[in-house]
């Protein structure tokens, strides 16, 4: 029997019988170089109208494995440069405006209805798909990951369930604020309650910015507002750096102790602040910086009408390790992988994210995956529990800021 290569004009045959090949003669063709590298190109040209991804990027997706076949097809690949005008100006045409308009007013929207909650004449964007019946509810905001028409991208999370070993928050809602204002915060925050009904949050847990303290007071009057005590830390921390007590902080351990039982007071009973305070002061180190760090604390955290104690303090709160939605937000900055990308970037990311969030939220709601807690923060969480637990028992506050000062570090 006689095999030929499909390539016409070809000399290639394989005389076979049975299983025994009889004899080969050998085709002397050549790839259709051409051939394939117009389908390439005919690829790359659609690929960079309808696709996020730069126009190099897709060139070397599409071009790049050729390099891998025989030389002389290596030979007629192109370079980029004699495309790159080319593929640019399909991506543009095609693009249009959303290429990624200067301003905010001149962004296209794709019309997907369901995913944009609310879009305002003055661009005030809210975005979602998951469900928002939530009542314990997180926000945070991303500087990095927001295009450059927006301040920044600010999420609203829900939390599903948590145990000592599990935890399951979920972002479902998406605003793109303009920018930090307390008058914006008020406006995207009513357009949120008067868009999504079924929004009705028992505590909304978020970053001591006053601006959105202040409106979640205003829009959701019931809802309890506690801030992060990993950004208490690390606010306490920064406040250390900036008036020169960090050296002091290092070197000497009594000053060391008194910064940390400041922080401290975040862990104890509400009504056992001011005696704690009062501990803290006597024996206190006498170090001029240290004093201004005591009238810093005073007028920041035990004197403020906005940021009241009862923002800061987390005794008997579920969650108070850590930034629990911070790990969304460097999820988010890797998969964009460049600050302020392009807007058409940024709603195809976001959009993607809360497909997967709608998914995680009926997987959580079956109990059909699994969202362990970082071992660390189990553990620490333990450690300020049998504490807490021993307080109640002894009474013994002293004691009970000495052992939280030396359990949570704040440098």
């Amino acid at each position: 029997m006689f095999e030929r290569k499909k390539e016409r004009k070809c000399t290639g045959r394989l005389k076979t019988t049975g299983n025994s090949i009889l004899n080969i003669t050998i085709h002397q063709c050549k790839y259709d170089s051409v051939k394939i590298e117009v389908k390439k190109y005919n690829i790359a040209k659609k690929r960079v109208s309808d696709s996020s991804n730069s126009a190099a990027q897709i060139f070397r997706e599409e071009f790049t494995p050729l390099i891998d076949q025989e030389l002389d097809l290596v030979t007629e690949i192109p370079v980029y440069s004699s495309v790159k005008m080319t593929l640019n100006r399909i991506r543009k045409k095609s693009l249009g405006n959303s290429l990624d308009p200067k301003l905010r007013e001149d962004i296209i929207i794709p019309s997907d209805s369901e995913f944009v909650l609310f879009d305002e004449g003055k661009r005030d964007i809210i975005l979602g798909l998951c469900s928002s019946k939530g009542k314990t509810c997180f926000a945070d905001g991303t500087f990095k990951s927001s295009s450059k028409q927006f301040y920044q991208v600010y999420t609203v999370n829900i939390d599903i369930w948590f145990t000592n070993d599990e935890i399951y928050v979920i972002p479902v809602i998406y605003i793109l604020f303009p920018n930090k204002t307390k008058i914006v915060y008020e406006r995207l925050f009513s357009m949120i309650k008067a868009h999504i009904p079924n929004f009705n949050p028992e505590s909304i847990t978020l970053d001591f910015e006053i601006s959105t303290i202040q409106s979640i007071k205003q829009i959701f009057p019931n809802a309890e507002i506690y801030g992060y005590n990993f950004h208490f830390n690390q606010s306490v921390w920064r406040k250390v750096k900036n008036i020169g007590l960090a050296s002091n902080y290092k070197d000497d351990a009594n000053i060391r102790l008194h910064v940390r039982m400041c922080s401290a007071l975040a862990y104890i009973p509400f009504d056992d602040i001011d005696e704690g305070w009062i501990i803290i002061m006597t024996n206190t180190p006498d170090n001029d910086k240290l004093q201004i760090f005591y009238d810093y604390f005073i007028e920041q955290w035990l004197e403020n009408p906005i940021i009241s104690r009862s923002v800061w303090y987390c005794y008997q709160r579920r969650h108070r390790i850590n930034n629990i939605v911070e790990g969304w937000n460097s999820k988010l900055n890797k998969i964009l992988n460049k600050p302020q990308p392009t807007f058409n970037d940024l709603y195809h990311c976001l959009k993607k994210e809360a497909e997967n969030s709608d998914l995680l939220y009926e997987c959580s709601y079956l109990k059909m995956e699994d969202k362990r807690r970082k071992k660390t923060h189990i553990q620490l969480d333990q450690r300020i529990k049998k504490t807490l637990v021993e307080y109640g028992v002894d009474k013994n506050l002293t004691t009970f800021l000495n052992i939280i000062a030396n359990i949570q570090k704040l440098d």
